[in-house]
């Protein structure tokens, strides 16, 4: 029996106000697509959401009727010009995937062909839509938040960071750490967008030194923490840390006081990224007379990507903080065995092993979890991703975990609790801020006793000035009264 092909596109005015679903929105934005009757160019603009695993599209910005709608899991995107055509468009592809050969993306057409009006649009699409297509499978991290990659990761034996992200600095660790010019020479183009597009998709390559080059591996590490859309130290907390650079050069030890408060304030997944590649760089930088790169050269390249403002700051204090977000990633690269001490919850996460035997993802998830429960006397669990039970062991796993760092957090907040009160005394600073709390408390209560007297003054004025007035009106009427009755007085006083 012949299988039913389902069409992926619906593009008809049957399509009634309010029957796109009530989804957030994830990326939105105007592309040109071909029209119903120009099927050479591309010259109809349209207003396109995702939402969902679909992709929308309407003839104006804010319009409900829905014009037609893309099913975007089991497509690829294909970047079919990095320059403008002749147009001035950046065209791109949907076309069907592996999974799907054979099956149309629209109603009569293998593919899709969408142009954006510039490179910056084009990457912003293309991210978006790969984010959609490959999060089911663990790809799509390119543009996505460290948070959710790190929870998608957790169910392939991810760790404290993402797994690219250790998988790349493992890989260097391991071939790189006497290369010259490391991070600071890209590699070739054509070979970063495909190791790039292999993580992208989901693959997990691993990789090797036969098949993969150092600078290859480095630039895609840069790339991904360039794509971030909140950098590994959030946006909000930009000011001060820059003003803690600006400290530095003045006062080392109270920035290095500042930095350890705030970093206390960061979300933990960030936390435990800066720290991860920290320790990376400060490793890294021991080979400065093999790379050529001192802890000045690496704070030079990743300042930009770790601290990074909001979209519309000035671009003139960017220049200017420039120096100050350097001094900052430097004082976190040298201090940190400092600023980031070993914590009870790593030896849970062990890196990445790399080999030049092929040794797949599962295969390290398993040893990771069996480990795990061996040390908490349970059984081992032997379990793959093919299994339907593995949720089940991953809940399992999750919540002995989290009851783990639970306890840990709290003995470690308890702890850093103590080392500020010994470092500060903080006695003392409660002892000078209640005696000029005080102080201002008397203060206070002097001048509201001051301002009752003022009032009751002004209260004793008013009284009086209106008794004279009444009695001036009566003085009035009694003149007014006596003319009456006896005329002929001028009573004016002119």
């Amino acid at each position: 029996m012949k299988a039913m092909q389902i069409p992926i596109i619906k593009s008809s005015p049957s399509f009634k106000k309010g029957s796109i679903p009530r989804q957030k929105t994830q990326y939105s934005g105007w592309l040109w697509k071909k029209g119903v009757l120009n099927k050479g160019s591309l010259t109809s603009r349209r207003w396109f959401e995702i939402k969902g695993d679909q992709l929308y599209y309407f003839k104006n910005k804010g319009d409900s009727n829905v014009l037609g709608e893309i099913f975007l899991p089991g497509n690829e995107i294909v970047k079919l010009n990095t320059t403008a055509d002749l147009n001035g468009k950046y065209v791109f592809e949907i076309t069907a995937g592996k999974e799907r050969l054979g099956r149309p993306v629209t109603m009569c057409s293998e593919s899709l062909l969408l142009g954006a009006s510039s490179p910056m649009e084009l990457e912003g699409w293309i991210k978006a839509l790969n984010r959609v297509i490959y999060s089911p499978f663990g790809g799509g991290m390119f543009g996505r938040s460290i948070a959710e990659t790190v929870k998608i990761d957790s169910l392939k034996g991810g760790g404290m960071v993402p797994i690219i992200v250790e998988k790349c600095v493992e890989f260097i660790r391991k071939y790189g750490l006497d290369v010259e010019g490391i991070f600071r020479v890209p590699g070739q183009q054509e070979d970063v967008e495909s190791l790039k597009s292999a993580f992208n998709k989901g693959e997990n390559p691993d990789l090797h030194i036969e098949k993969h080059k150092i600078d290859v591996v480095a630039s895609v590490l840069k790339q991904y923490i360039g794509d971030l859309p909140e950098p590994v130290i959030p946006s909000e907390n930009w000011d001060q840390f820059i003003a803690v650079g600006a400290l530095h050069s003045i006062n080392p030890s109270a920035a290095l006081a500042k930095i350890e408060y705030l970093l206390q304030r960061i979300p933990r997944v960030h936390y435990n990224m800066l720290k991860y590649l920290c320790r990376f760089l400060f490793e890294l930088q021991l080979h400065c007379e093999s790379t050529k790169m001192s802890v000045s050269n690496l704070a030079l390249v990743f300042a930009p990507n770790i601290l990074r403002p909001q979209n519309n700051e000035d671009p003139e204090n960017l220049l200017k903080s420039l120096a100050s977000a350097n001094a900052t990633t430097m004082a976190l690269i040298v201090n940190q065995n400092i600023l980031f001490p070993v914590t009870p919850d790593e030896k849970y996460y062990q890196p990445i092993a790399v080999s030049d035997e092929k040794e797949t993802l599962n295969a390290i998830y398993e040893d990771k979890v069996n480990s795990f429960h061996a040390s908490k006397g349970f059984q081992p669990l032997k379990r793959s991703l093919s299994e339907s039970s593995i949720f089940a062991g991953l809940d399992e796993t999750r919540y002995a975990h989290n009851f783990e760092n639970h306890v840990y957090e709290e003995r470690y907040a308890n702890e850093r609790l103590n080392e500020m009160n010994e470092r500060f005394d903080v006695e003392e600073i409660k002892s000078q801020f209640q005696t000029q709390l005080n102080e201002l408390e008397n203060k206070l209560e002097s001048e509201l006793k001051i301002r009752e007297m003022l009032k009751m003054r002004l209260y004793d004025e008013h009284k009086a000035r209106v008794a004279a007035e009444e009695r001036l009106e009566q003085y009035r009427i009694g003149i007014e009264e006596y003319c009456k009755k006896f005329g002929g007085i001028d009573v004016s006083l002119s």
